[in-house]
């Protein structure tokens, strides 16, 4: 049968018709990107927290602190002053970023023209703030070593001191795949259950399940419950591959108890079943459940920690990270895996995730009678 730009036409208009009566596809189009996109450029564009830096000179040296301090500050770091013996406490208290340590025979090593080694402490779990510390100090200790106005008072170097780097956590054995699997493993279980859940879900509503549930004597709740707990079974074995696949596949370097890592995914399991069910009530077909996916889940990879440190936005994206329940899932694996900390660590960020939980299901079991 010989090609008909007619009936070529015909279908073309047909499906621009489909597209003009659905708004909601035309703002997902046209719209959704420009939303993106400007998160995306605020987020670079906007000035980040500085880098909090603890400094602890020997008392010999008190009358270079001050010139040592806004030669520090020059390179946009936040600078505390603080005791040798309190740097690991602070770090591990997430007060400081890192420490940096003269030695206590600093004079001395310069007065016989050595090269005094400087101790630099990294908190180490977060990679960006590794580099930005690394990159910042190493331009601190170059103007040093060379010659300063301030003759006199910062004695020129003979030689560029030596930087002594210690890891509070990650470190030599985590490569870049280990510092980001917290998040990546957090993040595909909620896309892949989200969307799991919302397609499946509205799918029962277009096929008439759900509105012969609602004439039985399930409630709301019992229907949500009933389709959750369905999800939950194949959502816990796709957690458990994922996790699995990635320590040992891809071979990530963990700290901490696998079972914690597992709780935390179990909570972000029911998030987001409890989230997908719920939005599924406001599309009528599974091309509409997907475009939520600019809206909900782009977002959270943004702002939950997956490249950015919650701690290095501005403020205003910080409010907003703080409203998503990715960011918590993030923390709390990022403590477990990273850190290896315990159950005391990470109880706030599992409430959190809770609440999450039973807020969205709450929301599903409301929006069950608008599916009918």
């Amino acid at each position: 049968m010989s090609a008909s730009l007619d009936r070529i036409w015909a279908l073309a208009l047909r499906v621009i018709r489909q597209f003009r009566r659905d708004r909601r596809t035309l703002a997902l189009l046209f719209l959704a990107p420009l939303f993106v996109m400007s998160l995306l450029a605020y987020m670079i564009q906007s000035p980040s927290s500085s880098v909090r830096l603890g400094l602890s000179l020997p008392s010999a040296a008190a009358p270079l602190q001050g010139v040592v301090e806004e030669a520090l500050r020059a390179q946009g770091l936040e600078v505390t002053v603080i005791q040798e013996q309190d740097a690991r406490e602070l770090l591990e208290e997430g007060k400081l970023d890192a420490a940096l340590l003269f030695p206590q025979d600093l004079l001395q090593v310069l007065a016989a023209g050595g090269q005094p080694k400087v101790e630099l402490w990294l908190e180490g779990s977060e990679p960006s703030i590794n580099g930005e510390v690394m990159a910042r100090l190493t331009a601190f200790l170059h103007n040093l070593s060379v010659s300063s106005p301030r003759q006199g008072v910062l004695p020129n170097l003979p030689a560029l001191p030596e930087l002594v780097t210690t890891y509070l956590y990650g470190g030599a054995d985590f490569t870049t795949v280990s510092y980001l699997a917290p998040a990546f493993v957090s993040f595909f279980i909620f896309f892949f259950v989200f969307l799991l859940s919302a397609v499946s879900f509205l799918r029962e509503r277009s096929r008439g399940t759900i509105e012969r549930l609602l004439v039985s004597p399930l409630g709301r709740g019992e229907i949500v419950l009933g389709y959750a707990l369905g999800f939950l079974l194949f959502a816990l074995v796709q957690s458990a591959i994922i996790l699995l696949f990635s320590i040992y596949v891809l071979g990530i370097h963990y700290l901490g108890s696998l079972w914690l890592v597992y709780l935390v995914n179990f909570l972000v399991i029911l998030s987001s079943v409890g989230l997908g069910i719920f939005l599924s009530a406001f599309a009528r077909n599974e091309l509409q459940a997907v475009q939520f996916i600019p809206i909900v889940v782009i977002p959270q990879i943004l702002l939950g920690g997956f490249f950015w440190p919650l701690q290095q936005m501005a403020p205003a994206l910080r409010w907003i990270a703080q409203a998503m329940p990715m960011t918590y899932a993030i923390q709390a694996l990022k403590a477990v895996m990273v850190r290896g900390q315990g159950l005391a660590a990470i109880w706030p960020q599992l409430l959190a995730l809770l609440g999450f939980t039973i807020l969205f299901f709450l929301l599903a079991a409301l929006s069950v009678r608008k599916m009918a």
